[in-house]
């Protein structure tokens, strides 16, 4: 093994070799104690006494009869000192067209990326001191490490890359689509710095407490987590904005109360059932499934916080108040008069509601006054209509309350409900 200044995280063998003890199928070796063994102790380099075509003769002899003492390596050399025959011509003389030298690496397999490009890189550089040194006739030379090594290798870079392109345009898409929805910049900024925060911490995490690097379970994964990660910042957002729109609050107090009082129940049963579902495959044995429930359940709870203990106490402390941060204002849009626009629909819709919900009360005690009043179960229908009724629609003899406050008109569907 070549030396290096700095040991390979690749050469897992305690004394950091590459070559695992026992596992070199050295031909070149073999043949010289064979030749040596058969031929007088003619060491077969030796070109004084031994010529090109008795040396091509006696090595394509060894290569038919001779096994390696190494078992791991088959029962003959036939795969390393190739030998093709066309069979169009048998009058031919046979050449050597390639050797190889075969080991076993202490590499463990389906290691990342990152531990094997060094030693890949390693081996490229062993490759061209090969050639460099080499006659003119053998001056090419190329590694292979099979299906599980360099080729496999390629593909993981490739889901590697793809996992950061996914974090390039994961993050401009999701403020864009945050300012389009929430048209607040602000408000899109930080909640994409919180999305950017929980994907950090989530892979953070698993490097430093489970020293996983990325390989192919954590690329595929980490594409889900970047759209977990998403959910529950936009839902928060959205709803402390819609807090003006549908209820005319101003104030960062009210919008947080709103925000966390429709929608902080939902995100919470979200994290339990979708966290709940991933924990199931902590019980599976393939190590990619494990892997695949440790980052889900991560990131629904690095969601969870950070929803909650970072993006909506900004929202508490410093979020957008009235217009501050609009960014309708560039198109004339403003926030307050659409809030106050909203509200006042609202209102006229409920003084229309309870108008109309009066004269159908009027209308039910006019059709009991004029029923006969002997029939228990006609007096007692008359007192469930005045009782559910509620205070503020409750009759005092024969009038009606014909005015409501403001804070009535604006509970009134409520109660309503509630009592119906």
């Amino acid at each position: 093994m070549i030396h290096q200044k700095k040991k390979l995280e690749a050469c897992s063998a305690s004394d950091s070799k590459l070559v695992r003890g026992g596992t070199l199928n050295c031909w070149i070796r073999e043949f010289h104690e064979w030749h040596k063994l058969n031929y007088n102790n003619i060491a077969a380099d030796d070109n004084t006494k031994v010529n090109r075509d008795e040396f091509l003769t006696r090595l394509l002899k060894f290569r038919k009869e001779e096994k390696p003492k190494n078992k791991d390596a088959g029962n003959s050399f036939k795969n390393s000192i190739g030998v093709i025959e066309t069979g169009t011509d048998k009058l031919a003389p046979i050449k050597i067209e390639y050797v190889t030298l075969e080991f076993t690496s202490t590499m463990v397999t389906r290691k990342p990326v990152g531990i094997k490009q060094p030693l890949y890189d390693m081996m490229e550089e062993v490759v061209k001191k090969i050639i460099a040194d080499a006659p003119v006739g053998l001056k090419f030379c190329d590694q292979d490490f099979g299906f599980r090594g360099w080729v496999w290798m390629e593909t993981e870079k490739a889901l590697v890359n793809g996992l950061f392109n996914g974090l390039y345009i994961c993050f401009p898409i999701a403020f864009a689509v945050l300012a389009l929805a929430t048209r607040n910049g602000p408000l899109a900024l930080v909640a994409t710095t919180a999305i950017g925060f929980i994907v950090a911490s989530v892979l953070g995490f698993v490097k430093y407490f489970n020293n996983w690097d990325l390989g192919i379970a954590e690329t595929i994964a980490g594409i889900i987590v970047i759209g977990f990660s998403v959910d529950y910042v936009v839902h928060m957002g959205h709803m402390y904005i819609e807090a003006a729109e549908k209820s005319g609050a101003m104030t960062r107090e009210r919008r947080f109360y709103y925000a966390a009082s429709k929608m902080g129940s939902t995100v919470m049963a979200g994290a339990i059932t979708t966290a709940g579902s991933g924990a199931f495959m902590f019980l599976c044995q393939m190590m990619f499934f494990y892997k695949m429930a440790v980052l889900i359940t991560l990131t629904i709870g690095f969601s969870f916080i950070f929803s909650f203990g970072f993006f909506m106490t900004y929202l508490a402390m410093i979020g957008p108040e009235y217009d501050n941060g609009n960014l309708g204002a560039f198109c004339g849009q403003s926030l307050v008069e659409h809030a106050v626009h909203t509200v006042q629909e609202t209102n006229d819709a409920l003084a229309a509601w309870k108008k109309w919900k009066l004269e159908q009360i009027k209308e039910q005690q006019k059709e009991q006054d004029t029923s006969t009043t002997n029939d228990p179960k006609k007096d007692k229908d008359i007192e469930l209509i005045s009782v559910n009724s509620g205070n503020n629609v409750a009759t005092s003899g024969s009038e009606l309350k014909a005015e409501l406050s403001s804070a009535d008109i604006m509970s009134w569907g409520k109660k309503d409900k509630n009592e119906e």
